[in-house]
């Protein structure tokens, strides 16, 4: 084979490695303090997880807006990255969750996932929101993308076992520390690792004196970001006390109201050694329902 007859093909390789490299090139895109449009801030922290194989996203459950937030920022990742996503569901649905996740997301395919006594839970995570981030990643997955999801909430045992670990908190963030820390350990090399949680379970600095019931430092030797976006106004959807049912909750903030399009980020000050976290204030949350 002579140089000449072999030209169009280093030509094919050079080419097809340029695009490796410039699909794998890191974004520039810095995040900043402050006010700032929705969708500059969006596009700087889809920039700022590429340098992260941890993201913890902190919500006030039953809310349209948090769910979607991290669906932006999710495919927003670039197209070769992998992507596993963590619930703060029970791991006794993760059959269901992977039969309607391989589904073609037919109306029939999410009659059966949401029916049932799996969606009695009335504090905002069994919501319409967070069944269209699911529907979401099924849908990059569907488009060839390296996605999966995986649900975190440990069983607990009998009343006399969970006093003896230590009370029902410890024994949930150590379960879901452990299904996270198993997807680090076996997610691809590159792969990104995110986990949707309520915001108790990510709090940090004065809100969280006890680390041990926190994500956030109980993972935090594998730096994660938190993301943890909150709203003065709006409504959300739960159950708030034992006396009441589930319904759409006010939040009676007597702050401003930022602008609609406008977000305000703060860098928290006091993330535990090894994290960074992010506080993101929205305009208003939108109640998300049950299905």
């Amino acid at each position: 084979m002579t140089l000449r007859s072999l030209l169009p093909t280093l030509s094919a390789l050079l080419l097809s490695a340029a695009a490796v490299h410039a699909a794998a090139a890191p974004c520039h895109a810095t995040l900043r303090e402050g006010e700032q449009g929705r969708a500059v801030m969006l596009q700087a922290l889809a920039c700022e997880m590429q340098s992260h194989r941890l993201v913890l996203f902190g919500e006030l459950h039953g809310t349209v807006e948090s769910p979607a937030m991290l669906a932006d920022l999710l495919r927003a990742q670039p197209a070769t990255r992998p992507i596993r996503l963590g619930l703060e569901w029970p791991v006794e649905l993760t059959g269901k969750v992977d039969a309607y996740f391989h589904s073609a997301g037919t109306p029939a395919d999410r009659a059966v996932f949401a029916a049932g006594r799996d969606w009695t839970w009335y504090d905002g995570r069994m919501s319409q929101a967070w069944l269209g981030l699911l529907d979401t990643l099924r849908s990059l997955r569907q488009r060839g993308r390296d996605v999966e999801v995986f649900t975190m909430e440990p069983s607990y045992g009998s009343p006399a076992e969970v006093a003896a670990a230590g009370g029902f908190v410890r024994v949930k963030e150590a379960g879901m520390a452990n299904a996270i820390a198993a997807q680090l350990k076996q997610a691809p090399a590159g792969a990104l690792v995110a986990a949707l949680v309520g915001n108790y379970h990510v709090r940090i600095g004065t809100d969280q004196p006890d680390h041990a019931s926190s994500l956030a430092y109980r993972l935090a030797a594998d730096h994660p970001l938190v993301l943890l976006p909150h709203a003065h106004h709006g409504t959300f959807w739960a159950i708030v006390s034992p006396q009441n049912r589930a319904a759409v909750q006010t939040i009676h903030g007597t702050q401003a109201q930022i602008p609609a399009n406008d977000v305000v980020v703060h860098t928290a000050r006091a993330a535990p050694a090894g994290a960074s976290a992010v506080s993101i204030l929205v305009p208003a949350f939108t109640a998300s329902p049950h299905p």
